[in-house]
């Protein structure tokens, strides 16, 4: 098991990167359609999408699905958004690592 602190949390709107620390509450993620590839993943909601990179193998897979681009991309954990504000954005990509057990 990975221990990992924070996760680099991406505004891909906005460009804004932050860390994320795992928060006491974790909102629940039944209501959104996952597609996982493994240890990441693709939150999709009315209001936004969420790509989430919980290991490097995956990461630059995930980062092209969510930039369109190679460059720049984080070091893994990360999750990348459009159309939610950060503290949602957080909130579901911890929710959805913690239940896979990642963190």
């Amino acid at each position: 098991m990975q221990t990992h602190r924070y996760l680099y949390l991406i505004d891909l709107d906005g460009g804004n990167q932050s860390r994320s620390f795992r928060p006491v509450d974790l909102p629940c993620i039944d209501d959104a359609y996952v597609e996982s590839l493994g240890k990441c993943a693709t939150i999709e909601m009315p209001d936004g999408v969420l790509y989430i990179a919980g290991h490097s193998r995956c990461g630059p897979k995930m980062w092209l699905l969510a930039s369109g681009s190679d460059e720049n991309r984080p070091n893994a954990p990360w999750a990348a958004y459009r159309g939610f504000d950060e503290g949602k954005a957080a909130g579901l990509a911890w929710s959805w690592l913690v239940s896979r057990c990642i963190f």
